[in-house]
């Protein structure tokens, strides 16, 4: 009967998800997708499109899109099923210690705030793919600790190590893993097992690139740059980012992080050490999982998430044994229903259209479609393209390589001392190109530029575009909203 409830938990979230599977890709998803469609082609990370993630998500999206199709729908068809497995780790890690009406509450919690608007839920952003295989690799590493087997303590760090993969925001779990196997193994060599297997997938990365020669640019987006752009944000800032953000992502879900507090001051009184030890570990190496560069945005909850689901559940059930399971089942419907009451709209009625631009206000998303369709339409297959602004998707709609591995001008506005050399780059690569279409993205949140942002990367666009294109089309929702303005290359 338990496994029942399970898998209907896992459906209803599948069948919710599944009307919003065509919601316009965003800007990460794009990066995600036109990096994954390279890799179906055979062309290596960070050679045609540069970014300081680490490679695992392009690859999960490679995969995916080879399963269920290059679109939208396919990318959210693996996101759903990618989700149901970290559901189904919920379970699994909550049934031994607290029982399975704690997991099933536990999965059914984790598969509403995962979902949920204020994570930005529908899109398949990278912590999706992170938490996964690191739940998976917990589930293991108890299993190791529980039994002194060095060979399932390996396979639980590697786990562990390709959430990491999928990008950095993943590290701190490997803290956690060698933690706990130290701990509750007190054997030097499981605890080296742990570690050994989580550093494996990077260095088997590294090996990789290294022996396609893109290892020198792996090194500097994913070191170099990566180290830049996680320091720009000013430390008086931070208290304030953080408040603000938890406050946006327990919004409309506070009933359910309500029970995650009262869960933790539970927890933290729990006889049990070993799953006092555990779940105190998860939770505060979940938090630091949320913390990288201090950004704290919305889909960066997704890590913490899980942390927030077994914390409830342990709320619940405690207070099943203190007074009555029927109570206990009231109160987990009354939040898991509060959620989605709240939500209706989000998941039950709005169309693809309007929750993008609930999501993300004017951004340009919808009109990369029209604009990509339009650039297939009117060009051969090996025409290269150029997007001023950050829209990868435009790449990954059109099917058309990228004159310039800057597919994002973000870093080329920041300000830090690698922008002048990104923006010189980025000059070189396109003039080099001569792409036959320029897209120009009008929306400032495609450039976020700053007052300090070095002018050269402007004043060029300023000089080269009126030069040698002419505007063909613009795409926007109104004539008075941002929109994409498609260049076309003037004929010599």
């Amino acid at each position: 009967m338990v496994k029942v409830f399970l898998g209907l938990i896992l459906v209803l979230s599948f069948g919710i998800r599944v009307r919003l599977f065509d919601l316009p890709l965003e800007r990460d998803e794009g990066e995600y997708a036109y990096a994954g469609q390279l890799i179906r082609q055979g062309v290596p990370p960070y050679r045609a499109a540069y970014n300081m993630k680490l490679p695992g998500t392009y690859l999960a999206y490679a995969g995916i899109m080879s399963a269920a199709g290059e679109s939208p729908r396919g990318i959210r068809i693996g996101l759903a099923v990618v989700n149901a497995l970290s559901a189904g780790a919920v379970f699994v890690l909550v049934a031994a210690w607290w029982g399975e009406f704690a997991a099933l509450a536990a999965a059914a919690l984790f598969a509403v705030l995962s979902m949920g608007f204020s994570v930005l839920g529908m899109h398949a952003h990278a912590t999706h793919f992170v938490i996964c295989p690191v739940l998976w690799g917990l589930v293991a590493l108890r299993a190791a600790v529980e039994r002194r087997a060095h060979a399932l303590a390996f396979s639980a760090g590697f786990l562990i190590g390709l959430g990491v993969l999928c990008k950095q925001q993943g590290s701190p779990f490997v803290l956690m893993g060698v933690a706990f196997a130290a701990m509750e193994s007190r054997r030097a060599a499981l605890t080296v097992a742990v570690l050994a297997g989580s550093v494996t997938p990077y260095l088997l990365t590294c090996a990789w690139l290294g022996a396609t020669g893109d290892f020198g640019r792996f090194w500097f987006w994913t070191v170099s740059y990566a180290s830049q752009y996680v320091s720009q944000v000013p430390a008086g800032d931070i208290p304030l980012r953080l408040w603000e953000s938890v406050e946006s992502v327990a919004d409309v879900d506070w009933p359910a992080w309500l029970l995650a507090c009262a869960g933790f001051a539970v927890a933290a009184r729990d006889s049990v050490a070993i799953r006092r030890r555990w779940i105190l570990l998860f939770t505060g190496f979940a938090f630091l999982a949320v913390c990288p560069g201090f950004y704290f945005r919305p889909h960066y909850w997704v890590v913490f998430l899980p942390a927030v689901s077994i914390l409830g559940a342990i709320a619940l059930a405690e207070l099943a044994k203190r007074t009555a399971t029927t109570l206990a089942v009231a109160a987990a419907g009354a939040a898991i229903g509060y959620s989605v009451l709240a939500q209706q709209a989000y998941f039950f009625t709005s169309p693809p259209e309007e929750v993008i631009r609930a999501e993300y206000g004017e951004a340009p998303f919808a009109e990369a479609i029209g604009a990509a369709d339009h650039i297939r339409a009117s060009s051969a297959a090996d025409a290269r393209v150029a997007v001023l602004g950050s829209e990868p998707e435009i790449y990954f709609y059109s099917r058309r390589r990228s004159a310039t591995g800057h597919i994002y001008v973000y870093g080329l506005m920041e300000d830090q001392p690698l922008a002048p050399r990104m923006q010189q780059e980025a000059i070189r690569e396109i003039e080099a190109a001569q792409p036959e279409f320029i897209v120009y993205a009008e929306d400032p949140y495609s450039w976020l530029e700053q007052k300090k942002s070095h002018p050269e990367f402007g004043a060029w666009i300023a000089r080269y575009l009126p030069a040698h294109y002419f505007q063909e089309r613009r795409f926007a929702a109104t004539s008075s909203s941002p929109g994409l303005v498609v260049w076309k290359r003037r004929l010599r």
